[in-house]
């Protein structure tokens, strides 16, 4: 799913699931939940489901490109 789609997807969802972020940014599931835990990454958990703040890819991969 390339970034374009998934920000286009964003417009319809306020949360994105630890697949989507982690294929968005290309790092393991278990890097995102870790990320999660310590804070780096806005999420909640709603029961045993983990929900990532959308916002928090733009964040990311506005980062990213600022950073290259």
């Amino acid at each position: 799913m390339s970034h374009t789609t998934l920000r286009t997807q964003q417009t319809h969802s306020r949360f994105l699931t630890v697949r989507e972020f982690a294929r968005a940014v290309d790092v393991s599931e278990e890097t995102i939940r870790r990320r999660c835990d310590d804070g780096t990454i806005r999420a909640i958990r709603l029961g045993s489901v983990r929900r990532i703040f959308a916002s928090e890819l733009d964040r990311l991969l506005d980062h990213k490109e600022k950073t290259q």
